[in-house]
């Protein structure tokens, strides 16, 4: 593994153990429908949830995080993680559904979809850049993440590729830090 792409992966890590205590006061009810209150919520986003899906939708309202950019996430109970072998094939079956919803005389190009994983976490990752006739770009990034408690599928949307990377990569921080406050607290409460 490049010494660039170790280095993140430590700073992930480290700001996971660091934001886990603050997240350990949100319980599982946070994902019961009577009560969809986000189990991370950050500053400088509007939220909404979408119960139609479970979705809970961030919309950025500041200059820091682009205007209109967006940052969606869906809870889900833990899962055996899919084969990334089948990850792949679903993306690829995924850009004729784009290009029919797309404005005519677009242009969708789709990355390749990557795995990673530690003791914790596996991760399942694929980024499309759309380019319309008018000259704009839109990008997206979509994640799943597979953990002990809960499987969390996000997406990271803006017309700003950095904003992208940025903005998924504060609420993935977020979701994983809760995930795993979330395992710790289910273990803890589980009788010996």
């Amino acid at each position: 593994m490049p010494l660039k792409r170790k280095i993140k992966r430590l700073t992930l890590v480290l700001a996971v153990l660091a934001l886990a205590p603050a997240f350990a006061l949100t319980s599982a009810l946070a994902q019961n429908p009577a009560n969809p209150s986000p189990p991370v919520q950050m500053g400088g986003f509007s939220y909404q949830f979408i119960p139609q899906t479970g979705t809970h939708m961030n919309i950025c309202q500041r200059s820091e995080c682009v205007p209109g950019s967006k940052v969606s996430y869906i809870i889900y109970p833990p899962t055996s993680e899919l084969d990334f072998e089948t990850f792949k094939a679903t993306q690829k079956q995924l850009l004729p559904l784009l290009e029919e919803r797309a404005p005519k005389g677009s242009v969708i190009i789709m990355g390749e979809p990557e795995r990673s994983e530690d003791q914790l976490f596996t991760l399942f990752t694929n980024d499309r850049e759309t380019r319309t006739p008018d000259g704009k770009r839109h990008f997206v990034k979509s994640t799943f993440v597979f953990a002990e408690a809960v499987t969390i599928s996000i997406i990271s949307s803006s017309s700003d590729k950095e904003a992208v990377e940025t903005n998924r990569a504060l609420f993935l921080v977020g979701l994983m830090a809760w995930g795993q406050a979330l395992a710790n607290h289910q273990e803890n409460a589980t009788p010996e």
